[in-house]
């Protein structure tokens, strides 16, 4: 009976249609229903409802004035927009874009196995990847960050490089080379993380030559530099100059560099010494790779003592297998060292590699099960076990700010929200989907408002304002906020 249900599977397109489906449940379902996460996704959020509503496609607003913060390129920010636009203002819309790039990174992950290895790995290996957070997760494939848009464009990257360099597909470098621009138009400078690794899986299969030979590679060089200019001299006829900056910078380019490249390698964003995480890579797979991390860690004692066993090359027979091998351990290797050279880093920042974690552990379960059995039984274990526990994630909720949801039918109602000290930025992209007529302003600013004008405050600068107390009435709070009307 299985190997009936199994010659099934393998016949035709039948795995990559069950992939499909997987991925549209987890990418998709209960999409809106979280709470906005308070950073990174809420800013994208308002960024993308103010240029709507300022029509000003290249530089980001936030709270209706120049985003000194968010210096990346806006591709993905013109995506959230575009979502607004056709679903409305919402949790759904601002996730869509991201969901979508995450669900059609399965499908390169699995057309770039297929390139090397069986239907069975590819499938293998994006079904691990589906049971875990790396890119089905929190700021990834269901949150409104860029992240999972540079990891589509990375992955396109990789596949048509790899398929130049060991297929002979001549185009395959200009095609790279198209994708890493449209990376570098959604993150920057994080565009460039693949190349090191790329660079040490020429090396390692003796094709550097070749490459450096070919016309091509600076032909595809000029292509992705030719977005990094566009963009520069978009920057400079159309870019705002700052008259104040987080960061101290004069326009968005200098916070790109300064930001992106400097801070974060020397000492953080915040201007607060740091120090390097040289646990960086161990703590990322802890946490969104989930138990499959210690099958990981099993597998690369496997390979290591598999290379040293057989010297003249036999571990990993197949010639295709390996090569899959190694641009990913070179991939992987490479990624996680620079990261972990970072004084500025985050948890998500590793997910580009996850794909080729992923990968090197069903591989490598395939070469421990076909010595050791029983293998196989602890894997089932481990799959059974984060699959379901991913299930039940995605079907399970947080909660919305009470105080808002409370009062969202007079704020709806309201001619215009005014924002005194607002630092919470979803609670300002909340406001923004209920009514657009937010305005933020700051502390400084003397407090008034008129009729039918919503008003929130800092519950201290209400406690401590006899005026407000005497002269508003008290809609709806909580621990930090408070929400009030005129009398």
């Amino acid at each position: 009976m299985i190997t009936k249900v199994t010659g099934y599977l393998m016949k035709g397109n039948t795995l990559l249609i069950l992939l499909c489906v997987i991925a549209v449940y987890f990418s998709f379902w209960k999409l809106g229903a979280d709470p906005l996460n308070e950073w990174d996704e809420s800013r994208r959020g308002v960024n993308a409802m103010e240029m709507l509503q300022n029509g000003d496609p290249v530089n980001m607003y936030y709270g209706g004035k120049p985003d000194t913060w968010n210096a990346k390129p806006p591709l993905m920010v013109w995506l959230i927009a575009l979502s607004f636009k056709v679903f409305g203002y919402n949790e759904f819309a601002l996730r869509f874009p991201s969901a979508l790039a995450i669900f059609f990174s399965f499908i390169i992950i699995y057309r770039l196995i297929l390139l090397y290895a069986d239907k069975a790995v590819a499938f293998l290996t994006c079904i691990s990847l589906l049971s875990v957070n790396g890119l089905v997760g929190n700021h990834v494939g269901r949150t409104g960050d860029v992240d999972a848009l540079l990891i589509f464009f990375l992955l396109l990257s990789i596949l048509f490089f790899l398929k130049y360099l060991d297929f002979n597909y001549t185009k395959g470098l200009y095609y790279s080379a198209v994708f890493m621009g449209l990376a570098f138009y959604t993150k920057g400078f994080a565009s460039l993380i693949i190349l090191p690794g790329l660079f040490l899986y020429t090396v390692a299969f003796r094709k550097i030559g070749k490459l450096f030979k070919d016309k091509r590679l600076w032909i595809a060089a000029g292509i992705f530099l030719s977005f990094v200019t566009s963009w520069v001299l978009i920057l400079y006829k159309y870019g705002l100059t700052f008259t104040e900056s987080v960061f101290g910078s004069r326009n968005t380019l200098e916070t790109l560099w300064k930001y992106d490249i400097i801070q974060r390698f020397t000492e953080g964003v915040d201007h607060q010494e740091k120090t390097h995480n040289y646990l960086y890579f161990f703590n990322y797979l802890d946490i969104n790779f989930n138990i499959w991390n210690y099958v990981f860690y099993v597998v690369l004692a496997f390979i290591i003592y598999g290379f040293a066993r057989h010297r003249q090359g036999q571990f990993l027979k197949n010639d295709y297998q390996r090569k899959l091998m190694v641009v990913s351990l070179a991939l992987v290797l490479s990624i996680g060292l620079l990261l972990s050279l970072v004084k500025e880093t985050h948890i998500w920042y590793m997910a580009p590699a996850l794909p080729f974690i992923a990968l090197i552990t069903v591989i490598g379960i395939r070469e421990i099960t076909e010595q050791y059995r029983y293998f196989i039984f602890i894997v089932s274990v481990v799959f059974v076990f984060t699959f379901t526990r991913k299930i039940i994630d995605i079907n399970t909720s947080g909660s919305y700010p009470d105080f808002l949801t409370s009062s969202e039918k007079v704020i709806k109602s309201a001619d215009r929200v005014i924002t005194y000290n607002l630092y919470r930025q979803d609670y300002l992209l909340y406001l923004k989907m209920h009514n657009p007529q937010v305005q933020v302003l700051k502390g400084s600013d003397s407090i008034k408002f008129a009729e039918k004008e919503v008003v929130i405050v800092s519950r201290d600068a209400y406690i401590q304002s006899d005026s407000l107390k005497a002269n508003t009435r008290l809609i709806s709070g909580d621990e930090q906020f408070v929400i009030l009307m005129p009398e």
